[in-house]
């Protein structure tokens, strides 16, 4: 397979074309001032024609410098090996994997990180069809923890627990809702002991004395059970 060379070496140009067939490897080596730069075309005369850029030591050579910067790169994949250090910016269309082990960590430096209010961000145990564990609304600025449709400023889906000792304080800058039934002793079954319900009847507010259905008791009276 022939290829087409144009090259500028050591200040000389070379008009002629080189000519490799596939069963043959060519070098091209420098001399004088620029003998370490080398400009050239790479032009594939037919599918198929490859061309890969091996260098002479292992981890010693670049591609281009601080002052002479490659514009643009297009490629089909692209591993490294090692670190990578950019310092513009990166647009990367696809899918992305960073890391592949479980002690991989990845490090964000930047101050802010900004979510498309088209499609937000959305962190789930697997590409398509996993559990959403957060979700971020970046249309309607909202966040969602366990669910992916937050319908307020930060939702939660499932049981949460606020603190982790008696003595923690927890503060409400707003009114708290507490959640109404019109049959609680009928209809909910608390979680645990000490749920607070709002009985929407009655207008009465009740707690859970313990896990079953017949627990709910009056807030005012203790003794006597939540209305139905």
């Amino acid at each position: 397979m022939k290829r087409f060379i144009q090259a500028f070496l050591a200040g000389l140009l070379f008009s002629s074309s080189v000519l490799a067939d596939s069963s043959h490897r060519n070098s091209i080596k420098g001399t004088g001032a620029r003998r370490d730069t080398i400009e050239f075309e790479w032009v594939e005369p037919s599918v198929g024609s490859a061309m890969n850029l091996i260098p002479g030591t292992d981890n010693t050579n670049s591609i281009g410098t601080s002052s002479l910067r490659i514009k643009d790169f297009q490629g089909v994949t692209a591993t490294f090996g090692g670190a990578v250090t950019n310092s513009g910016a990166v647009t990367i269309a696809g899918n992305t994997t960073l890391g592949d082990a479980l002690a991989d960590t990845v490090t964000v430096n930047a101050g802010t990180m900004t979510v498309s209010a088209a499609s937000g961000l959305r962190i789930s145990t697997a590409t398509v069809g996993g559990t959403v564990l957060i979700y971020i609304d970046g249309l309607n600025q909202r966040v969602g923890i366990g669910t992916a449709s937050p319908s307020v400023l930060f939702h939660v889906n499932g049981a949460a627990t606020l603190g982790s000792a008696i003595t923690d304080a927890i503060t409400f800058t707003g009114l708290p809702y507490i959640p109404a039934n019109a049959a609680p002793r009928t209809n909910v079954t608390p979680a645990a002991a000490g749920a607070l319900i709002r009985n929407s009847t009655a207008q009465e507010l009740c707690f859970s004395t313990g896990t079953t259905i017949s627990t709910w008791v009056r807030v005012s009276t203790p003794s006597l059970a939540c209305q139905n």
